[in-house]
């Protein structure tokens, strides 16, 4: 019994050292035998909570980050740490800016890159500009990937 409450008192010691060093406090995440992420993951930082559903360390299934405010940031679905299907990003009020359609990878100037097919919104729904690029993966901000071909504008 007295080292069940040690171990507990040095896990708990560990965990709040971690939340004060690292910025992020973690909630109600769990580990599997090998010491890998499994299951629901709740993270949250300064400005940002994220979501995130793990296996075997590795994400997969669906992941939800969420503005300081409470508005939803973005929701996407993970299968082997990947990105896959269309990925929802919203702005802080919690209109939809941009969707991505993800499409594999391709290797561009010696880089992993991800495809996808942007659409990006004007903030009353409409569609502004859409089409194809690369960008490096989990950086599919405006502005950061590269264009393929044409896109369109409306």
């Amino acid at each position: 019994m007295k080292r069940v409450f040690i171990y507990l008192i040095i896990s708990i010691y560990a965990s709040t050292a971690f939340e004060q060093s690292s910025g992020i406090k973690i909630t109600n995440n769990t580990f599997d035998s090998s010491g890998q992420k499994t299951g629901f993951w709740v993270q949250v930082a300064d400005n940002y909570k994220t979501e995130t559903y793990y296996l075997h360390g590795i994400k997969n299934g669906i992941e939800k980050f969420y503005y300081r405010n409470g508005c939803l940031g973005g929701f996407f679905v993970y299968q082997d740490g990947h990105k896959t299907g269309t990925g929802y990003y919203f702005d802080d009020k919690g209109y939809l800016s941009f969707t991505v359609q993800y499409a594999g990878f391709v290797n561009y100037k010696k880089k992993n890159l991800q495809k996808g097919y942007f659409t990006v919104y004007y903030p009353d729904g409409s569609v502004q500009v859409r089409g194809n690029g690369l960008f490096a993966e989990g950086d599919e901000e405006l502005g950061e990937e590269i264009r393929i071909g044409k896109w369109e504008q409306f």
